[in-house]
């Protein structure tokens, strides 16, 4: 199953040069692209999809780099680093711009960010 193209978040990075220039823009960016992945999540879950479209994120360094699940085929699942929310172009060691991952460790994932964000009111 691969995630309809509407409800894929792909949004480019922020150009690290410029965006410390005009910080306030790249800030705003990044919070509207956050929101907007958050969105899509949102919907996909609307429509039934339990894991497929949902996101997570991961402690990178001093941030965070986020992940949307694109596509499941069996007992495995494509995650896609989700750019730019992060300033600072953070990706995770393992998973780095997307790789496939286990669906067990997928769904783990995406609970576990929709509960957090339930509970904080995300």
């Amino acid at each position: 199953m691969k995630l309809e193209k509407e409800l894929t978040y792909n949004q480019p990075e922020i150009d690290i040069d410029n965006g410390f220039k005009e910080i306030n823009k790249a800030i705003a960016t990044s919070k509207e692209n956050l929101k907007l992945l958050k969105d899509l999540a949102r919907k996909n879950l609307e429509k039934g999809n339990n894991v497929l479209g949902g996101i997570f994120g991961l402690n990178v360094a001093d941030g965070r780099v986020f992940y949307q699940v694109t596509e499941i085929k069996g007992n495995t699942a494509f995650v896609n680093r989700c750019a730019g929310i992060c300033l600072d172009l953070y990706q995770d060691d393992i998973l780095g711009h997307g790789d496939w991952i286990s669906l067990k460790k997928a769904t783990e994932f995406v609970e576990r960010h929709r509960a957090l964000e339930k509970f904080f009111g995300g």
